[in-house]
């Protein structure tokens, strides 16, 4: 994949390589725009809006010029690990470390597809449970005498004094027993609008004690029709005729569910004119108990899945348990219902069948889980231990998240407050590893990610994402930093060689052009070896040569006369000395230049330093001079011999920052690869420009 920036922040245009399933390393120096090319591919495949926001301060009021982010071939994903990542993602919940935790450590990787067939299966068994048509009737009997069925507190069998079935229970079915004096109102008592009409009698009655004629007809009563009026919104209220008509509308409406025994034994019962005895009250309640029963048997509260399914332990048991008891069964009784039952209960039969063989592959995946879970907890445990980050995670008890807790507890803590900026990086580091690894085909983007570690952490973290197999090894990575120790790991530490799964760059920013620069094996030197390479290569001159020679001389604490030797001559002295300003002896003298000239065999004191004394062929060399490194090393001499000046800041990074003791033990040859930025040299072309 080739990506073709223009205009992107500091970047006047560019190019860089990402080799597909390579961790690709780009080593820069601070400032060359690292950053701006991981913003610029992440914002032009999912944020193309923010493209603009990359447009250079210098050329803001040039509308001409514009952001520019081409590639050859589109990458399917961009994920990028940032900060905003860490915000997103982690640590933003007290009891939790990661978002999704669950999907990342603990599911296997076909937790979805096994889940779908799980509850496809499951689904099979919900239907089968609740195609039953008498559950409807059931529902149906239990919706319309519920009303009348008020229990004491803790009861299943006594009824409330206020229980409206006590109205029949405790006087018997008036409607059947009409005083002789109020059968003209019978064919209105009986009617199946009867209610209606006691309601519509009973608003009329204040009028008959105020009014001598009847509030219907305004006929003329006598006492006797006063009282009968009277009488009959005495014995037959509202609520008396509902309590009644309930009871014969729930047998006429679901008669299926009865034997035709049972129906005549109720019909009786529900028109008996005195008093209900006991025996047949509790026949009531139990025919209503036995409904609801049933009910509860047959009904589900929802339906079966995969997650409410794992947490039963003896599925077979609970579905045995719904299971109808036909010896059990004492009212509702039919025929057609004891045969639609059997079928029910042969339903059931084949449903604990399917979960049983469910349950076998429930097991398997949840082993499957557990086997998951447990190597991923201990591969990031382990690369705490390695880190030096004194804590471990761990399943929550609901094993659905993960927790954080100290090596020597099991509580667990809060990041934020606990662990150190550093250690809070390096665990996010190691968790956003765990979500990149399961994307597929995507570019994965690391923005550096580790040059603010220390070196154990460092080693930690390169091991861990790239050279284990499980993790980031093989994927598409883009790995930006200014931080030469992973390359050193990998390449000198790890494999020896240059790994298969490999690519790094050097990346410089040339006055606002980016140039890329392969890095072998061979360019990862020792210190030392690097040195000694710049020191034999006789095509530079001898001042290029004598630079490389006094760091070697520093590096090896090999002579410190002839360390000193070239120290003078650099600041221009005439005759070479210590530090304490104390001359050389003519024997010192001797010595030290015999062991340079066995270095460079050419080389002669009066000669170099005239060279060195001389402005314009000094000026000549600092511009023909290709290594960076090298043009501060020839600055530094100019400064101390011409006595010209730089601000400050520049001159201590040139003394400082660039000096021989500040090293490290494997580097890139500085003559090969330009690691002092462009502007530290351009301040020092300024400066000579003036000479």
């Amino acid at each position: 994949m080739k990506v073709d920036l223009k205009h992107c922040n500091n970047i006047v245009e560019g190019s860089i390589t990402i080799e597909d399933n390579k961790l690709n390393i780009l080593y820069g120096i601070n400032g060359i725009g690292k950053s701006t090319i991981a913003k610029s591919i992440y914002y032009q495949i999912h944020e193309p809006e923010k493209v603009d926001l990359l447009k250079p301060f210098s050329t803001i009021h040039d509308v001409s010029i514009k952001p520019s982010i081409v590639f050859d071939v589109l990458p399917n994903e961009v994920i990028i690990y940032n900060d905003d990542y860490i915000k997103q993602y982690l640590f933003i919940s007290s009891d939790e470390i990661l978002k999704n935790s669950f999907e990342l450590f603990i599911a296997p990787n076909d937790l979805d597809e096994q889940k779908k067939y799980i509850n496809t299966q499951l689904e099979l068994i919900n239907k089968l449970l609740s195609q039953n048509k008498h559950l409807g009737q059931l529902n149906s009997l239990v919706q319309q005498l519920e009303p009348l069925f008020t229990f004491k507190k803790n009861s299943e069998t006594e009824l409330t004094p206020k229980s409206k079935i006590k109205q029949l229970f405790d006087e018997g079915n008036k409607v059947h027993n009409i005083p002789l004096n109020l059968t003209k109102f019978q064919n209105y008592i009986e009617d199946t609008q009867a209610i209606g009409w006691v309601d519509w009698h009973s608003k009329g009655h204040p009028f008959i004690d105020k009014k001598e004629n009847c509030p219907f007809c305004a006929k003329i009563l006598n006492d006797q029709e006063r009282k009968d009026n009277n009488e009959v919104d005495f014995l037959f209220p509202k609520a008396t005729l509902d309590v009644y008509k309930k009871i014969e509308t729930s047998f006429a409406q679901n008669s299926e569910l009865f034997s035709q025994a049972i129906l005549d034994d109720f019909d009786k019962i529900t028109k008996s004119t005195s008093e209900i005895n006991i025996e047949n009250q509790n026949k009531f309640i139990g025919l209503y108990k036995e409904a609801q029963k049933l009910i509860l048997q047959m009904s589900y509260s929802s339906k079966y899945t995969y997650d409410i399914f794992k947490e039963i332990e003896n599925i077979g048991q609970e579905l045995e348990n719904k299971k109808i008891d036909l010896t059990n069964l004492k009212f509702i009784d039919s025929k057609e219902i004891l045969n639609a039952f059997k079928e029910y209960n042969n339903e059931i039969d084949g449903c604990i069948k399917k979960a049983e063989d469910l349950r076998i592959k429930i097991n398997i995946l949840n082993s499957s889980i557990r086997r998951t879970s447990r190597e991923n907890i201990e591969d990031i445990n382990k690369f705490l231990e390695i880190s030096g980050i004194d804590y471990k995670i761990q399943l929550s008890p609901n094993k659905e998240k993960i927790l954080i807790v100290p090596s020597v507890s099991d509580i667990a803590i809060n990041v934020s407050d606990h662990l150190s900026y550093g250690e809070r990086n390096a665990l996010a580091l190691a968790l956003f590893a765990f979500g990149a690894k399961t994307e597929e085909n995507a570019l994965i983007i690391l923005d550096d990610p580790i040059s603010s570690y220390d070196n154990n952490k460092k080693y930690a973290i390169v091991h861990y994402l790239f050279t284990g197999k499980k993790h980031l090894r093989n994927k598409t990575i883009l790995l930006l930093t200014h931080d030469l120790e992973p390359i050193i790991n990998l390449y000198k530490v790890e494999t020896r060689s240059i790994p298969p799964y490999v690519s790094a760059k050097f990346i410089d920013n040339n006055y606002g052009k980016v140039i890329e620069q392969i890095i072998n094996s061979e360019d990862i030197q020792s210190l030392i070896d690097a040195t000694l390479n710049t020191i034999n290569d006789t095509d530079l001159s001898v001042i290029n040569r004598l630079i490389h020679l006094r760091r070697y001389f520093e590096l090896i604490a090999h002579d410190k006369l002839a360390y000193n030797m070239l120290s003078s001559l650099f600041k221009g002295e005439e005759k070479p000395s210590f530090k304490e300003s104390i001359r050389f002896s003519e024997e010192q003298t001797e010595n030290a230049l015999k062991l340079v000239q066995s270095y460079i065999s050419d080389f002669e004191y009066e000669v170099v330093l005239k060279q060195i004394s001389d402005k314009n062929f000094m000026i000549k060399l600092f511009t023909s001079t290709k290594s960076n490194y090298e043009k501060v090393e020839i600055f530094r001499m100019m400064w101390s011999n011409f006595k010209i000046n730089l601000p400050d800041e520049i001159m201590k990074f040139i003394n400082e920052t660039y000096h021989i003791e500040n090293t490290y033990l494997f580097q890139l040859n500085p003559y090969t690869f330009n690691s002092v930025p462009s502007y530290i040299v351009e301040a020092c072309k300024r400066v000579i420009s003036t000479l």
